[in-house]
């Protein structure tokens, strides 16, 4: 016991469990604010992924002869263990005049970003897919 009435130096219980207190009800505060920056980051992620995959897409297909096309349609998914769990659809018709429709379709794993597509319409040519002028 310290002489002449005099207190020791440092924290007591009761400062240390009310800064405890004080600083729980900050970060209950604060809880909301991270939860929505997380989800918002976790959409503006999958947009740029889903976007990525669709323009990738959409260059492949642009740079295949029309008349292989048709082989590359159909529906496929990437499971979630992959980078980016996604379904990619392909739709190939042709509509006349030589010109081949194509849709690309790609749905995120995630319920948190939109569904988006791309679609293309490819004029049959002979040769050269870009259409530069080229030859065969």
């Amino acid at each position: 016991m310290p002489r002449g009435g005099e207190a020791e130096g440092g924290f007591s219980l009761v400062e240390c469990l009310i800064a405890m207190v004080l600083v729980s009800v900050l970060l209950m505060a604060l809880a909301p604010v991270m939860f929505t920056a997380a989800s918002r980051q976790v959409v503006e992620t999958g947009t740029v992924e889903r976007d990525a995959i669709l323009l990738g897409e959409a260059n492949r297909l642009s740079s295949l002869p029309v008349n292989a096309l048709a082989a590359q349609a159909g529906c496929k998914t990437l499971p979630p263990q992959a980078r980016y769990s996604h379904g990619l659809c392909i739709g190939v018709q042709p509509m006349g005049g030589g010109q081949t429709r194509i849709a690309v379709v790609v749905t995120p794993g995630t319920p948190l970003v939109a569904a988006d597509s791309v679609v293309l319409v490819r004029t049959g040519s002979k040769g050269n897919p870009f259409n530069t002028g080229g030859g065969p």
